[in-house]
């Protein structure tokens, strides 16, 4: 009778061991990791507003969150931040701009000794980099259509995709049949 009880408690302890992971998949890349405890935003295919809720567990084909249990194929929509090339260029035009305008006045103050003023041209070019540059650098994508390009995936231990710490996730899709290093 301890043997049965000791073989049920090893199996109920390996389970609890092996936590799935929900992942958002571009071309072979992580997107973005979904780990129990994490808020999820997401709008399903049946509803129109979106629903903000934590993940409490993820089973083999369903999510369940402390609003709902949902099926991965229910979800229409995923909102998170993702930055891109753009809000990098805008980031550039933005501090550009505005270096732009403080070395002119640097100069005109502290190398020339004159005082303070404001050149048209440097005013601007300083004017126009800040303007084009600020909506660039905050127009950030947050609503992701789940599809084609970027799938919803549920993984186990056992994928190539699993990883416990972020800080080991290697860039792209690692091959299982290349040893890792």
């Amino acid at each position: 009778m301890i043997r049965f009880f000791l073989f049920v408690f090893l199996l109920v302890s390996i389970n609890s061991l092996c936590q799935n992971q929900l992942l958002i998949i571009k071309n072979d890349r992580v997107i973005v990791r979904y780990q129990p405890g994490d808020e999820f935003v997401y709008k399903r295919k049946s509803k129109k507003e979106k629903t903000r809720s934590f993940i409490i567990s993820i089973n083999d084909s369903t999510i369940v969150t402390n609003v709902d249990t949902i099926a991965t194929h229910q979800v229409e929509r995923v909102y998170f931040k993702q930055g891109n090339f753009l809000n990098v260029v805008g980031g550039f035009l933005v501090t550009g701009g505005v270096l732009i305008f403080l070395v002119d006045q640097v100069n005109v103050l502290f190398v020339q000794g004159d005082e303070a003023s404001i050149n048209e041209n440097v005013a601007t070019i300083s004017l126009v980099s800040i303007g084009i540059g600020l909506p660039m650098m905050l127009a950030k994508k947050n609503a992701h259509r789940v599809g084609f390009k970027k799938r919803l995936r549920i993984i186990d231990r056992n994928s190539p995709f699993y990883y416990t710490e972020s800080r080991f996730q290697p860039k792209g899709y690692i091959s299982p049949h290349i040893p890792r290093n």
